[in-house]
């Protein structure tokens, strides 16, 4: 019961990482999930069968639904930048806003009461750090060097999971 706790907080680990001294200025747009809703969908729920398969075959169920109602791939991700100010919004059914200073715990939207947020870099990645209730979701953003892709990085870790939980969503610039 424990670990379906942690699929509504959504949350993951700090990396060692050195601090880069600025937010790359591909990141900066719009940007829109590359392929199926659905296969990324799917993504997901592969990425935490595992620790879905150590739960009592009656809590199963309950767990998967909980990851696809909690844990939805954002549609589109839109990131702005602003010198040391970054907001980044992912949209999905339950769409989240980060709007803050790097470094600093940042306002918030779409997360559960009590989940503290802050934008980091991480190695030249914009990262966001979800923080709350034991359990922390780490978000890398990172662009191919043409700025044509990007990817987001999702990694969970609680002590109620039995390892931490990887995935990656690819995005890329909206066609005109």
């Amino acid at each position: 019961m424990l670990a379906i706790g942690l699929i509504a907080v959504v949350t993951c680990p700090r990396s060692g990482r050195a601090q880069a001294a600025s937010v790359p200025a591909t990141l900066a747009g719009t940007w829109v999930l590359d392929g199926d809703p659905a296969r990324a969908a799917r993504t997901i729920e592969a990425a935490f069968a595992p620790s879905i398969a150590t739960l009592p075959e009656l809590l199963q169920g309950f767990a998967r639904d909980r990851i696809r109602s909690s844990m939805q791939p954002p549609r589109r991700v839109l990131v702005t930048i602003d010198g040391s100010r970054v907001r980044v919004t992912l949209e999905s059914q339950r769409t989240t806003v980060v709007d803050g200073a790097l470094g600093a715990s940042a306002r918030v939207t779409g997360v559960e009461d009590g989940t503290r947020v802050t934008p980091r870099l991480q190695g030249g990645w914009l990262e966001l750090l979800y923080e709350g209730e034991g359990s922390v979701l780490q978000q890398l953003c990172s662009t191919e060097p043409d700025g044509a892709r990007m990817h987001l990085d999702f990694t969970v870790v609680s002590a109620r999971l039995p390892a931490p939980v990887r995935y990656r969503l690819d995005y890329v610039r909206p066609r005109s």
